[in-house]
């Protein structure tokens, strides 16, 4: 009885690296590699889906965020998770309705009160997308047939709204606001003025269902004793350059390392690392200051 023991013992230690180099071979051809010991990079990359995604942004009531999460599974031990957030700015989307489209707007305001007569006001834009950085041009036809002066004013102010739960919470912010010279009672006058749309200004997103960017141009009159006629257009702010088809991570690891392989290595020896930056020493998201004006609509 001994004996068969003996054997069986002798046999099974046999069997099982056999049964070991059939499993590793096996699991070379299921995409899971087992490694040894030490440190070990993996350049990687891929491709951000062409898909509708909204742009990263993060205000100070709701944002929007893409990131990336790893694992790192080992048997018999809890699994390692890791996440890096990278900031993401959509693709232009050239199928706005009336995006290249001229737009106009006109207003007839009546001056009663200490006054007579009415003004009629018509703005013009050559069109609704605009790049970042680009010159934004506006055209205001004024015919002042009234008994008091009038002052234009331009303003470009962006709209955030919040969706949540069947409410709507909007968000307002002045980005550039100025008076241009009085237009003088019975008089017709054609102002133009160009506003540059700031470069660093986040691109419009219009494609999300629980944050949406918007710009807006309004031009108003300023009169005394009566309510100031204005008129508003929309503005969409596009990316000044497209995003490339391969944007994404760029590879870990040192550009010149070379492909790592499955063999079993010896234990590294520990070095040195520099600690990584503090969190916040970059903005990765577009920052707006808590200083906005909150309304429950527009």
């Amino acid at each position: 009885m001994l004996i068969m023991l003996i054997m069986l013992i002798m046999l099974i230690m046999f069997i099982m690296p056999i049964m070991l180099i059939i499993i590793m071979h096996n699991i070379k051809h299921t995409g899971t590699e087992v490694i040894g010991g030490g440190r070990h990079v993996f350049p990687f990359s891929f491709q951000i889906p062409d898909r509708k995604i909204p742009s990263t942004i993060k205000t100070p009531v709701g944002k929007i965020v893409h990131k990336m999460k790893a694992e790192l599974k080992q048997p018999m031990k809890l699994t390692k998770k890791a996440k890096a957030h990278f900031t993401f700015v959509s693709k232009a989307d050239m199928d706005i309705p009336g995006l290249m489209e001229p737009q106009h707007g006109c207003k007839n305001k009546s001056v009663k009160v200490f006054a007579s007569g009415n003004v009629l006001m018509d703005v013009y834009t050559k069109r609704m997308g605009y790049k970042q950085g680009r010159d934004l041009k506006v055209t205001v036809e004024i015919n002042n047939c009234s008994t008091r002066s009038v002052k234009p004013k331009f303003i470009l102010y962006e709209k955030k709204s919040y969706f949540a739960q069947g409410r709507r919470k909007v968000c307002t912010k002045e980005i550039f606001n100025e008076k241009i010279e009085t237009v003088a009672s019975s008089n017709k006058e054609t102002v133009t003025k160009v506003i540059t749309i700031p470069r660093e200004l986040p691109p419009s997103i219009l494609n999300s269902a629980i944050i949406k960017l918007e710009y807006r141009l309004k031009v108003c009159l300023n009169i005394k004793c009566a309510l100031d006629p204005e008129i508003k257009l929309p503005i969409v702010v596009l990316p000044a350059s497209e995003v490339p088809a391969d944007f994404g991570f760029e590879e870990f690891g040192h550009p010149n390392q070379a492909s790592w392989n499955i063999t079993p290595q010896k234990p590294a020896v520990p070095q040195p690392v520099d600690p990584p930056p503090p969190y916040g020493a970059y903005a990765m998201y577009p920052s707006f200051p808590d200083s906005d004006k909150h309304s429950d609509d527009l």
